[in-house]
């Protein structure tokens, strides 16, 4: 019976949803999936759509996007309401920095030979604010896991980790390091880019403050095209990051500026606090 169970859940042959020749053998998803069929057929389908502008009312600009918000939120145990859509790790990770404080005396924990963006934002964020950046480093023997836990002390107040490793793809189990970043009082922040869709992650039961995940990797879709989890914890008073989009209530607030826009104004609704570009 176990056994029977287990095969139902083990993956069937899915090489027919790709385009993929028969003569390759493609195992670099970590790098850059392929695209199924069904989302370059959706792709292809919203560029016909977006070249006859005319047949696009109101009502067609957030349906799609709304979709692909609860998708995600349900893949990571959040709502879509959580879920805001990036165009790279790097600018959820600013939007992140943006919102979160440090001073000297403080730590902000990365690891050693991770993604650039999880250093440079962490790096900039640090001189901006006075903390220090401390590079974790494995001795030989140790697991990114056993490195991290023995990093953490009340001094670390940022902790921005992934739980499988940019360079060499080791796990760092966050069941193990979450706990103890909340008895540290750390700010916790997951990059899932190398692994989101492929290993299975819950925020409810991790808790962190905020995750990042590209989309071109194990979720299968396109570049451009990434997720920022944000939890109550430091989602309430979001600010924008400089030289980015207007949010909603930018644009209600300008409204009452503009006369033509009052005017124009019926697709303004009342503004919902969520994570919404």
């Amino acid at each position: 019976m176990a056994e029977t169970a287990e095969r139902a859940r083990q993956l069937t042959d899915q090489r027919a949803k790709f385009e993929v020749d028969d003569s390759v053998a493609y195992f670099n998803t970590a790098n850059l999936s392929p695209l199924l069929d069904s989302v370059r057929a959706a792709g292809e389908e919203a560029l016909a759509r977006r070249g006859k502008p005319w047949t696009i009312s109101p009502p067609d600009w957030f349906p799609d996007v709304e979709a692909l918000r609860g998708c995600f939120g349900r893949l990571i145990g959040a709502t879509g309401d959580d879920i805001a859509l990036v165009p790279a790790t790097s600018y959820g990770l600013a939007a992140v920095a943006r919102n979160l404080t440090a001073g000297p005396g403080d730590r902000v924990l990365v690891l050693d030979e991770e993604f650039p963006s999880n250093y440079y934002t962490w790096n900039r964020f640090a001189e901006r604010t006075g903390a220090e950046l401390l590079v974790v480093e494995r001795e030989p023997g140790q697991t990114w896991t056993e490195a991290v836990l023995d990093a953490i002390d009340e001094r670390v107040g940022i902790a921005s980790v992934p739980n499988v490793h940019w360079t060499n793809g080791a796990l760092v189990d966050l069941q193990r390091v979450a706990p103890a970043l909340r008895e540290a009082g750390s700010a916790f922040i997951i990059d899932a880019s190398q692994s989101l869709g492929a290993m299975p992650l819950d925020v409810a039961t991790l808790r962190p403050d905020a995750l990042v995940a590209v989309g071109y990797k194990w979720l299968l879709g396109p570049y451009s095209l990434g997720y920022l989890y944000l939890s109550s914890t430091i989602g309430t008073n979001t600010r924008r990051v400089r030289g980015a989009s207007t949010s909603v209530s930018e644009r209600t607030s300008s409204s009452r500026r503009c006369p033509w826009r009052r005017s124009n104004s019926s697709w303004i609704g009342p503004f919902r606090a969520s994570r919404r570009r």
